[in-house]
């Protein structure tokens, strides 16, 4: 491990806030700023420097010390919400996989993201006016509106929930350190 792995950051109700480098969290703990939640159990700089090494370590000359998957910053109360870019991976997230014309479940690779109101048309690239749709069916719909192919979506399409997870992580698995903070029940706008 290295310096510029993620460390989660959570505020003084242990709700995620950032995700912040090695070194930078090493440096909240040294300003007493943070403290390291590990396991359920919170270790100040003092403490957690005494920890035995484990697998994630970093080293210097004078000093190994472990890596923190998580900290806490107890004057800290604010929860970052992040709404994520529209890309064609979080598209397939947003739409769970289904084509929004025809409710069929796809493979990856086999969904297009389609333009409810044709780019010809005028119609903008947004949550708002795209949908996930078999790529074949998309093809063939071309540059037309759904109603003047006979199609109609299952759903309208909206912007997923602001997460409070941050833009690098939205549709990745989580490391399992993180997994008890993002729990849909902890979580809520």
């Amino acid at each position: 491990m290295n310096a510029d792995s993620p460390v989660l950051v959570l505020n003084a109700h242990r709700h995620p806030i950032d995700v912040t480098r090695v070194s930078h969290a090493i440096s909240l703990l040294i300003e007493e700023s943070a403290y390291v939640l590990d396991g359920g159990r919170a270790y100040d700089w003092t403490k957690w420097i005494a920890v035995a090494p484990g697998p994630r370590v970093l080293r210097s000359p004078s000093i190994s010390v472990n890596i923190p998957h998580v900290i806490v910053c107890p004057d800290r109360h604010e929860v970052h919400w992040h709404t994520p870019a529209l890309t064609k991976v979080n598209l397939w997230i947003r739409d769970r996989g289904i084509c929004q014309y025809t409710g069929r479940s796809l493979f990856r690779g086999t969904g297009n993201m389609d333009h409810v109101v044709p780019q010809a048309d005028g119609g903008p690239t947004s949550w708002e006016h795209c949908v996930l749709c078999d790529r074949e069916l998309s093809t063939w719909k071309a540059a037309r509106r759904p109603q003047q192919c006979g199609l109609r979506l299952l759903r309208d399409p909206a912007p997923p929930a602001p997460t409070p997870i941050p833009y690098q992580f939205f549709g990745k698995p989580l490391p399992p350190a993180w997994k008890p903070f993002f729990a849909a029940n902890r979580i809520t706008a």
